[in-house]
C-alpha cells in the first residue's frame, strides 16, 4: 500500500526570531511504525490553506497529522480538495484527541485515531474499512517502535536553528520519556499522568543513528515534557548524550529539579534547562494548579546557579485572574532573581482546547484559529475593564523583560 500522511507546517512566531519550527515526531512514529510493515510512507506539509496539494502519487490511505487546534481550520479547507483522492482517508493527533467525533464527522473521515497510535495503526493498515469509527489506542512500549522517519522529510525541515540556548544551528529534537506527571489547569498535554521511559541503550541507538545520518548535527534538543523526573533516567540520558559531545537542553519543571538531576545536567553539556515557571505570583500559581512555591523557586535557581546550569524561564500572562497587582508582582520576582537567569520566553494566556480552564464557564469560546499563544491578545475572560488591566500589564512586563533579558 501507498499511505500518504500531512501535517500542518504552521509558523507562529515569537517575537522577531524566524526560526525553524520542529518537525511532528510523532507523526514520524507513525509513518516509521506503516513503514515498518512494508509499505510506503510520504510526508508532506503544508503552511497556506489555500495551498493545492497536488498529488504526485495514487495513494490507498491519506492521514491528516492535526497537531494543534489552532490548525484545524486548515484542514476544513483543504479536506474537500484530498475526500476521494484515495480509498481511505483517516486522521490522529492532537485535536482528534480532544474532538474525535466531530472531527470524524466534519472531515467526513474513515477512521480517527486517540491516543497513541503506533499499535493501532499497524493493525488497521493490515485490514482497512470504510466503518467510521474512533479507534482508541493504548500506552505503547516505546522501547519497541521504530525511531522517527526523518528521512521523510527535507533535512531544513529537520535541522533546527537558534536552538541550545538559542546559539546553536542544525540541532535535532528527540524525546526520552512520554508523558507527564503533572496537572496544571492551562495545559493540553494529552498524556497526563503518566510516565514511560527509554532505556538508555534504545536513546543511544537513536543518538548513533543521528550522528551518522545528518552528520551536520550540532546538538540535541530533548522534548520531554519534563526531563526531570527521574534522577536515574536524568543521569543515563546526559551521560549518554556526553559521550557523543552533543550539547543539548531539555524541559524542566522546578518540583523535579533537584540537586542531584541539577548537577548531571550541568556536568553533562546541558546548555539550557527550560522551566515552566509561568508566573512570579503565588496566587496565580495557586490557580493554575502549579503546586510550586516562590521559596522553591528561588532555591532551585539558586542551585542552578551555584552549579553552572543556565536556566530559561517560560512565562505565561493574562491567566484569570491576571492583573496589575499579579504582574508587579512577577516583575518584583524577576528583579529578585534576574542575575540567575540566562532568557526568558513570554507566552499571552490562550485557554487551550483539551486544558481545565478550557472547559470554564468563565472562558469566551471562539473560533479554532484563535487560539495560539503566541500573538495572542484575544478579550477571554472577564469585563472591557479586566481586559484593559491585563493589556496594559501585559505591555509593563513585556517592556520589563525586553529591557532586561537577551532573547
Amino acid at each position: 500500500m501507498r499511505v500518504l500522511l500531512i501535517y500542518p507546517y504552521y509558523t507562529d512566531k515569537i517575537r522577531s526570531k524566524d526560526r525553524v519550527e520542529f518537525p511532528p515526531l510523532g507523526l514520524l512514529y507513525i509513518a516509521s511504525s506503516i513503514e515498518a510493515l512494508g509499505h510506503v510512507v510520504d510526508v508532506i506539509s503544508f503552511e497556506n490553506p489555500s495551498f493545492e496539494i497536488k498529488l504526485t502519487h495514487d495513494y490507498d490511505i491519506i492521514g491528516y497529522g492535526i497537531t494543534a487546534s489552532v490548525t484545524y481550520p486548515m484542514f476544513l479547507k483543504i479536506n474537500p480538495n484530498l475526500i476521494g483522492k484515495s480509498e481511505f482517508t483517516i486522521a490522529g493527533n492532537c485535536h482528534v484527541n480532544i474532538f474525535p467525533e466531530k472531527v470524524l464527522s466534519e472531515l467526513n473521515l474513515d477512521k480517527v485515531f486517540v491516543g497513541e497510535s503506533e499499535d493501532t495503526i499497524q493493525k488497521y493498515i493490515s485490514s482497512p474499512d470504510h466503518k467510521k469509527e474512533i479507534i482508541r489506542g493504548s500506552n505503547v512500549d516505546i522501547n519497541n517502535i521504530p525511531f522517527p522517519a526523518r528521512h521523510l522529510l527535507p533535512d531544513n525541515h529537520i535541522y533546527l536553528n537558534n536552538r541550545i540556548g538559542g546559539q546553536l544551528d542544525n540541532a535535532i529534537s528527540m524525546i526520552s520519556t512520554r508523558g507527564c506527571l503533572s496537572n496544571c489547569s492551562f495545559c493540553a498535554v494529552y498524556n497526563k499522568k503518566t510516565i514511560r521511559y527509554r532505556s538508555f541503550e534504545n536513546f543511544e541507538r537513536e543518538v548513533e543513528f543521528l550522528k551518522y545520518s545528518y552528520p551536520n548535527v550540532s546538538g540535541i534538543v530533548l522534548l520531554d515534557e519534563n526531563f526531570t523526573i527521574n534522577n536515574e533516567h536524568v543521569l543515563g540520558i546526559s551521560k549518554v548524550l556526553k559521550n557523543y559531545n552533543f550539547p543539548w537542553e531539555c524541559n524542566s519543571r522546578v518540583d523535579t529539579l533537584n540537586r542531584d538531576n541539577i548537577i548531571s545536567l550541568a556536568k553533562n553539556g546541558c546548555a539550557e534547562a527550560k522551566l515552566g515557571l509561568e508566573s512570579g505570583s503565588m496566587s496565580l500559581l495557586k490557580k493554575m494548579n502549579k503546586k510550586i512555591a516562590i521559596s522553591q523557586i528561588e532555591d532551585v535557581m539558586n542551585n542552578c546557579k551555584m552549579y553552572g546550569l543556565s536556566i530559561k524561564l517560560y512565562l505565561m500572562h493574562g491567566f484569570p485572574g491576571e492583573n496589575m497587582q499579579t504582574t508587579n508582582e512577577t516583575i518584583d520576582f524577576l528583579e529578585r532573581n534576574k542575575h540567575k537567569v540566562s532568557r526568558i520566553a513570554l507566552y499571552r494566556f490562550s485557554p487551550l482546547p483539551g486544558s481545565g480552564i478550557f472547559n470554564s464557564h468563565k472562558i469566551r469560546k471562539r473560533n479554532w484559529g484563535d487560539y495560539t499563544i503566541y500573538s495572542n491578545d484575544l478579550h477571554w475572560f472577564g469585563s472591557d475593564e479586566e481586559y484593559e488591566i491585563v493589556n496594559s500589564s501585559y505591555v509593563k512586563l513585556n517592556n520589563y523583560i525586553n529591557q532586561t533579558f537577551k532573547q
